[in-house]
């Protein structure tokens, strides 16, 4: 996990679980992943950060490469904010794997090496199935309205657009990897719709086909 030295922390929330994303597409290159974590040799854990210097921030099991782990600033997200800002933890554990464990997770906002605001998920989560296979989004995680608003005080400042996004993760139980977090907002999210949703469109698109042909006659 993160070590955060010489820099006073002046505000502090929780990093909350929202539930399971459907969403495809998220691989390599084609998200802001912003955390990627291979276990080393034959382990079973994961723990690494990315910030803007090792002063702030151990990489330990960090994957380099601007594509794997790369630190944004809050101007590469237009329209960022507390509400809609997101995070996507994606597994990718083998077909058989039962699942893995997210043991904590820390959002931090920096100006410069300095550290302004920090959220942490509240303990570790255990999560009994995972999609495998990097691009198969599995679970974002966000903050609370109240937190949110804490964290629009900092965007709010001048020159926030400069400040940059990092993250510090440690996971357990897990048997393949990499396993790869990053940064998204909700009015960015290609959600793949549900079957019923699907189904629902079908019929709608079937019943404008009468309507269609009785205008061709007219």
């Amino acid at each position: 996990m993160a070590a955060f030295v010489g820099a006073p922390l002046t505000a502090s929330a929780q990093l909350d679980s929202i539930g399971p994303v459907n969403q495809n597409g998220t691989g390599f290159g084609n998200v802001n992943t912003v955390l990627t974590l291979s276990s080393p040799a034959n382990s079973s854990t994961e723990a690494g950060c990315i910030g803007p210097a090792i002063a702030t921030c151990v990489p330990g099991d960090l994957v380099p490469g601007t594509s794997h782990s790369h630190l944004y600033t809050v101007g590469d997200f237009s329209g960022l904010s507390g509400s809609n800002l997101r995070l996507f933890l994606n597994f990718n554990e083998p077909g058989n794997a039962s699942g893995g464990t997210l043991d904590g997770a820390t959002l931090t906002l920096y100006n410069g090496n300095t550290i302004l605001f920090h959220s942490s998920t509240a303990g570790a989560i255990n999560f009994s199935s995972t999609d495998p296979g990097t691009g198969n989004s599995g679970f974002a995680f966000g903050l609370s309205s109240s937190d949110a608003a804490l964290f629009d005080t900092f965007l709010s400042q001048s020159g926030s657009a400069n400040y940059t996004l990092g993250l510090s993760s440690s996971l357990s139980n897990v048997t393949g990897g990499p396993e790869t977090w990053y940064i998204g907002t909700t009015t960015r999210m290609s959600t793949v719709p549900e079957p019923s949703s699907m189904v629902l469109l079908g019929t709608g698109l079937v019943g404008l086909i009468p309507m269609a042909r009785r205008k061709l006659r007219k």
